[in-house]
């Protein structure tokens, strides 16, 4: 397997890789006759390079050794790490489909078959003929003139829909959880990176002796925030707003 392109990596791991790479050479710059490190300007074309070096490797990826050429793919307007996350999870979804069992196959064809409009026309005309049918008015003999089969009909064909529908709803139920459950650990994953650039950003504002390093704000921002707190906490506000509504409503209520 080929080693992943730079071009290929995340955008926030790029950026934390490249911040890791100013602070070690802010830390490793020269220092005056004075004892003191480079001053701003000397920051700031570090700062230049180091994004023109960026920039040009994710324009001209490195050729690693013993890698086949590739030919060059068309631009089609998306990144490329977009279009590897289409691929992986349509990929995913057909592994899926083909991992189903044969009892919910049967149960999305006919879902799917109940949810379209040819089931409708189907049952327009089936109700419709054995309506009028019943009624006399074709001029043939009725053979359910009280309706009770057709309503007996009508019940079984409704427990089964309805089981198939339930059935169907509970695998879409099931992928919905797991989507959220990758939405959280991919939000959680950010959050931790976007910490991480938070710390390296605040020191190197610090040892540029820019005057928004020392926000008070900086050291809450720089913590890692834990899943467990943030929903003990939601779950504390929402006890103490329904308290708040029993409250108002026992208070409003009329006494006699």
């Amino acid at each position: 397997m080929a080693p992943t392109t730079h071009a290929q990596q995340p955008a926030a791991r790029r950026a934390t890789l490249l911040f890791c790479l100013l602070a070690d050479e802010l830390d490793n710059a020269p220092t005056s006759s004075t004892g003191q490190k480079i001053g701003t300007s000397a920051t700031v074309e570090i700062l230049n390079a180091a994004y023109k070096n960026a920039d040009q490797l994710q324009a001209e990826p490195p050729v690693y050794p013993n890698q086949p050429p590739t030919e060059p793919t068309p631009s089609t307007g998306t990144a490329q790490i977009v279009e590897r996350n289409i691929r992986a999870l349509l990929e995913r979804e057909q592994q899926r489909d083909r991992q189903k069992s044969w009892q919910n196959r049967v149960a999305d064809v006919v879902t799917g078959f109940t949810g379209s409009m040819t089931f409708v026309f189907i049952h327009l005309a089936l109700f419709g003929g054995w309506i009028m049918w019943n009624l006399g008015w074709l001029g043939l003999k009725p053979f359910d003139p009280s309706f009770v089969v057709l309503a007996m009909f009508a019940s079984v064909e409704a427990i089964f829909l309805s089981t198939f529908v339930l059935i169907s709803q509970n695998r879409m139920a099931e992928l919905a959880d797991r989507r959220a459950n990758l939405d959280l650990q991919v939000s959680l994953l950010s959050e931790h990176e976007i910490t991480r650039l938070i710390i390296l950003v605040t020191e190197m504002a610090k040892k540029m002796d820019i005057k928004e390093a020392h926000d008070p704000e900086i050291p809450e921002l720089a913590q890692d925030i834990r899943p467990e707190k943030v929903l003990n906490t939601i779950e504390q506000h929402e006890a103490r707003f329904a308290d708040q509504q029993t409250n108002s409503a026992a208070s409003s209520a009329p006494t006699t």
